[in-house]
């Protein structure tokens, strides 16, 4: 039999149980109470196993609220992780896009940029270019002396400063042509004079120019003269070259001997032009014996050990042997 006490007890476990709200578990827990409270032993400690019975009756009624904060907790930890992948793989594309970003930049700086064709020159331009470089290569720009003669000083006296037309010209020159003649000796020793002194002081000038070119500029300008004179007729006038007396000169072959030799004689001096001459000296060397020929080619000899020797000093190299003339 209960006592007051535990019938009390019971009461209140009952309705305390009622209010949990799961009817068959609070039954069991009801029963589970009777019997503990039915042991002589136990019956003391009623209320106190009642407030544990209640205690552990509280703690199985939060599984639902620790199991969804558990859901929750693991669903904020799996968008934790979902973000954290999501942001590597945007590192790695980034990383990624980088990397190719270098590679394309890499290879386009090391692809070699194409050029442009160059078109082919045509004629016209290669003999416009060569015109060029020849002009370039002629030293044209030779100091422009003064004149030289009575006739040239008082022809630049009188037009200086003048322009004429081309259809002036003659006249004017016949007009100053006459004046010139008409001059007094006094004036023309005057003009005499002056000449005299511009030819000197021309003679420096250019002595001077020369003398600041180097013996192969010089030879080449002189090379560059005569080609722009047969191939483009430049100048119109008289080509002149460069006279340097440092150059070496060209060695005399055995017939230029041999004409000299003969001009000199003077055995032409009756006439018959210079064209008339040449032809019949020619005619002579031809008939001479080889054994008359033999003192002509020894002194051809001689003329080119000079100029070897002169190349040597002047150029500072060697020379290579020119092609030996055949007799005639």
């Amino acid at each position: 039999m209960l006592t007051s006490i535990g019938r009390a007890a019971i009461r209140r476990l009952a309705t305390a149980t009622a209010t949990v709200g799961n009817a068959a578990t609070s039954s069991r827990r009801i029963a589970i109470f009777q019997v503990v409270a039915r042991s002589p032993v136990r019956q003391l400690n009623v209320a106190g196993s009642s407030f544990n019975l209640v205690r552990s009756f509280a703690t199985r009624g939060r599984p639902k609220a620790d199991t969804t904060a558990t859901g929750k907790s693991k669903t904020t930890t799996a968008k934790r992780k979902t973000t954290t992948k999501s942001k590597t793989t945007t590192a790695k594309g980034k990383t990624a896009a980088a990397k190719k970003g270098t590679k394309s930049k890499a290879t386009s700086a090391a692809k070699p940029r194409q050029r442009k064709k160059k078109k082919p020159l045509t004629d016209e331009k290669k003999a416009t270019l060569q015109r060029k470089e020849l002009k370039k290569t002629a030293l044209f720009d030779e100091p422009k002396g003064s004149p030289e003669s009575p006739w040239r000083l008082f022809i630049a006296e009188h037009t200086q400063g003048k322009s004429w037309k081309p259809d002036d010209l003659r006249s004017n020159m016949k007009q100053l042509s006459d004046a010139y003649k008409s001059l007094s000796s006094s004036e023309l020793q005057r003009l005499e004079k002056t000449a005299e002194q511009n030819k000197r002081a021309n003679a420096v000038a250019y002595k001077a120019w020369v003398e600041s070119l180097t013996p192969d500029q010089v030879r080449a300008a002189n090379r560059a003269r005569g080609l722009l004179k047969r191939k483009y007729n430049i100048p119109k006038g008289q080509a002149k070259h460069i006279t340097d007396e440092r150059l070496p000169k060209r060695p005399l072959t055995a017939y230029s001997l041999f004409t000299r030799a003969r001009w000199s004689t003077g055995d032409f001096s009756s006439g018959g032009g210079v064209r008339t001459t040449s032809a019949a000296i020619g005619q002579e060397w031809k008939k001479l014996p080889e054994a008359e020929k033999k003192p002509f080619y020894d002194l051809q000899k001689a003329e080119l050990e000079r100029y070897e020797k002169e190349v040597a000093a002047v150029y500072g190299r060697s020379l290579t042997p020119p092609r030996k003339e055949a007799s005639a």
